[in-house]
């Protein structure tokens, strides 16, 4: 027997109506709906009895968040987004100074805008009183003789400059970094007089020897020791080589042993607690 012409569309009407209010049921915890279904009529409830749906597993909304987890496989991936973010790298600060002294050793040697290129005379460390300025203390810091000068200060000041900052944060290593420089620059000045001048990051980067060594003695973590041991004896041999050689000609040894001391005076102004954050 067939249905009288509109007799589905009367059976359509209610079949429709209770899916709908099928729909609007919120399922238990121990329901598992399939992944990608979407429960739109959930307004008028509760914040904590709201539905949540990931990935096909229905966690209750609490209210700072889900108040059910789905599973270990979350567990692990929560984890290694926490240890990535632990070990994540800190060398902002080590960079900026590495490019700064790039780029003041090119525009002080390499054409530019159609000219030649722009020594700094200025910026350099005068040992002669009437020549010198406060401000030579620092800038001396950025400047060098040769491509051989800048490239050995490069790698000392990015490897030991980096685990400064791993252990003191990024302004930790910069306070460590122009302190040490100062100290090896006023030192150097005092002790020697003459019409010369003196430049480089030398005494700045033997003061980051100092600092790194010690940081890593004083970090939580063990592996750090191996650190220490590896960053210390090279630290000692160079401080020592520069302790017994007499002096050489185009070398300011006094800068390198005075910026030595000022990172060991560095270190305790930027040293932190253990367990406290770094910035």
């Amino acid at each position: 027997l067939r249905d009288p012409p509109g007799a589905g569309m009367a059976y359509a009407f209610p079949l429709a109506a209770a899916c709908c209010s099928a729909r609007a049921v919120v399922p238990t915890v121990s329901s598992r709906p399939r992944a990608g279904a979407c429960l739109r009529s959930h307004g008028s409830l509760p914040p904590r009895q709201r539905p949540c749906l990931t990935s096909g597993v229905f966690k209750a909304r609490g209210r700072h968040g889900p108040l059910f987890r789905r599973g270990r496989k979350d567990d692990r991936r929560l984890q290694d987004v926490t240890q990535s973010e632990r070990y994540e790298r800190r060398d902002t600060m080590t960079c900026l100074l590495v490019l700064a002294n790039v780029a003041i050793f090119l525009f002080e040697r390499f054409p530019v805008l159609g000219r030649g290129g722009y020594p700094l005379m200025s910026w350099r460390l005068q040992h002669d009183w009437s020549r010198f300025a406060p401000p030579q203390l620092i800038t001396s810091m950025f400047c060098h003789g040769n491509y051989g000068h800048l490239s050995g200060n490069l790698f000392g000041l990015y490897v030991f400059g980096r685990a400064v900052e791993e252990q003191v944060g990024s302004f930790g290593m910069l306070v460590a970094y122009l302190i040490a420089g100062i100290i090896g620059n006023v030192i150097s000045v005092v002790r020697q007089h003459g019409h010369f001048a003196s430049l480089g990051a030398s005494g700045a980067v033997f003061g980051m020897f100092v600092v790194a060594t010690l940081a890593k003695l004083r970090a939580s973590n063990p592996r750090s020791l191996v650190e220490f041991y590896v960053l210390g004896q090279f630290a000692y041999s160079q401080v020592a080589s520069e302790l017994s050689m007499p002096s050489r000609p185009g070398v300011d040894s006094t800068a390198h042993i005075a910026g030595a001391l000022g990172g060991l005076i560095a270190y305790f102004l930027v040293r932190r607690k253990r367990g406290a954050p770094k910035r």
